[in-house]
């Protein structure tokens, strides 16, 4: 009686998680599934907008390293991500984040930073040799830096990628987001373009 029970109360968490994953990749996302994902962000998130993002020195994939601060005067995207992570390749798909930022190429006063979440230069060795990682990630190659130890991420929260953080040109957090909903790249757009408009 409590074995059938507690499989029915498993089977309906599986059901609830796959039904949210599945719906926070529509267009259109239900305000109940948006209010759900906030509410993670909320109890995950240590630093919140308005928060001056935490420093941190990082070896970059490519070779060489880089400072948060020494960016100080840029408008950052800072972008936890992970190479084992489904949603955040769904994010960094070509025609998703990548389409977005295509508008601030060349800006000087704009940084994208891509951190590679709990991923060593062995795993991305591995993501970048898949006919993906060649191709539509391959962008990520030169940008990326390495956080195997989590020690940077920690800084910022506790659980769960993918993670966008817009820093502004001050080095406050602007707007910080959790998990991949196609909507909040467009606030994400917006809010970088408004940092920059108001940038020294």
């Amino acid at each position: 009686m409590i074995f059938r029970y507690l499989s029915k109360a498993i089977l309906a968490v599986s059901v609830f998680v796959c039904a949210l994953q599945a719906t926070a990749q529509s267009d259109n996302v239900p305000l109940r599934v948006m209010d759900a994902i906030r509410q993670q962000y909320e109890k995950t998130t240590l630093l919140k907008e308005g928060c001056q993002a935490a420093d941190f020195t990082a070896e970059k994939y490519a070779g060489g390293s880089v400072r948060l601060s020494d960016n100080r005067g840029k408008v950052v995207l800072l972008n936890f991500w992970g190479s084992w992570c489904g949603p955040c390749l769904r994010e960094l798909a070509p025609g998703m984040l990548p389409a977005r930022l295509k508008q601030f190429e060349g800006n000087d006063r704009f940084l994208y930073l891509p951190v590679a979440y709990k991923d060593s230069r062995e795993s991305l060795d591995k993501f970048f040799a898949t006919e993906k990682g060649r191709t539509d990630y391959a962008y990520l190659r030169t940008a990326t830096a390495l956080d195997a130890d989590k020690e940077i991420f920690n800084r910022y929260a506790t659980q769960g990628v993918p993670r966008l953080f817009v820093i502004g040109a001050d080095g406050k957090i602007l707007l910080g987001t959790l998990g991949f909903v196609e909507e909040e790249l467009d606030k994400v757009e917006a809010i970088i373009r408004q940092a920059l408009e108001m940038a020294p």
